[in-house]
């Protein structure tokens, strides 16, 4: 998918790692996209796993409580994995709207 050497850039709305699946979705009750949001942890493990590295969240503005806007990057070095088998492995797309459509 991304060339050797090549970087990602994600804008995304992520999690701090001290909340609970259930108080992420308590506080994105209004959209599913922010009930759904990934950890820090979590995009930091999933992006490794896809083999990725030098991975950073610059969280950007709060959206409620430990939940943020944030801009994920990550440079994919030589012979790393193919990424979207990783993600779709985890179970990335569970966590969008119900209505099949993400943020």
């Amino acid at each position: 998918m991304l060339k050797p050497g090549g970087r990602i850039g994600i804008s995304d709305v992520v999690a701090e790692d001290r909340l609970s699946p259930v108080e992420r979705a308590e506080r994105g009750g209004w959209a599913g996209c922010i009930a759904g949001a990934l950890s820090v942890g979590e995009y930091e493990r999933f992006l490794a796993a896809a083999g990725f590295r030098d991975v950073t969240i610059t969280f950007t503005h709060e959206v409620a409580d430990g939940l943020h806007g944030a801009i994920v990057a990550a440079v994919k070095p030589a012979g790393a994995p193919d990424a979207l088998a990783v993600v779709a492995g985890a179970g990335a797309q569970a966590s969008c709207s119900p209505g099949g459509g993400c943020c």
